[in-house]
């Protein structure tokens, strides 16, 4: 399972797969596919994000996040998009929520009416590692939940049973804390 985290954080690096060859061919796999096979070897990619200290090992900052929030809002595809999404949510999972400001949060919060569902996904796990800092997005969760919900024939990226809905619902129960 590591080499195959590995692999995704190089693809996730890279953003466009800058890399050559069967190297290109392996990550491009396993960034598509790391979701679904996760979940067939009995993984979660919830799991996974709730248990884990992320792809990096080191903390991560206000600016690290300010920046690839202000990538997400230039980026010219759905690709590149998609996979600064899974970045921010990387980077939210190590930083120390008390330095993030309700600007970034609602910038965050913003990505959770994006067109795109895996966009949408990663953006409710990123208000989810940031727990309970996080409240002020509420509002703009429920309201991502509600339309997910009665979102009529669209199906999910990822399997059957994970899509934004899911993630939502982890974030609101991270911010919300134990009821």
């Amino acid at each position: 399972m590591n080499d195959c985290l590995r692999w995704r954080a190089l693809g996730v690096k890279h953003g466009t797969f800058g890399l050559q060859g069967p190297q290109a061919v392996m990550a491009r796999l396993i960034y598509l596919w790391f979701p679904i096979v996760s979940l067939l070897a009995g993984y979660s990619v919830i799991a996974y994000a709730e248990t884990s200290s992320g792809w990096g090992t080191q903390n991560a900052s206000a600016s690290e996040i300010e920046a690839t929030i202000d990538q997400m809002k230039a980026a010219s595809s759905l690709e590149i998009r998609r996979n600064l999404s899974l970045q921010l949510s990387d980077l939210c999972m190590r930083v120390d929520p008390a330095v993030l400001d309700a600007g970034t949060i609602d910038a965050i919060a913003g990505f959770l009416s994006d067109s795109d569902d895996l966009v949408r996904f990663w953006a409710a796990l990123a208000l989810g590692h940031i727990g309970p800092p996080a409240r002020r997005a509420i509002p703009a969760l429920e309201s991502a939940l509600w339309a997910r919900l009665n979102a009529p024939g669209e199906g999910s990226l990822l399997a059957p049973s994970l899509d934004s809905a899911t993630a939502i619902k982890f974030a609101l129960g991270k911010i919300r804390g134990p009821t």
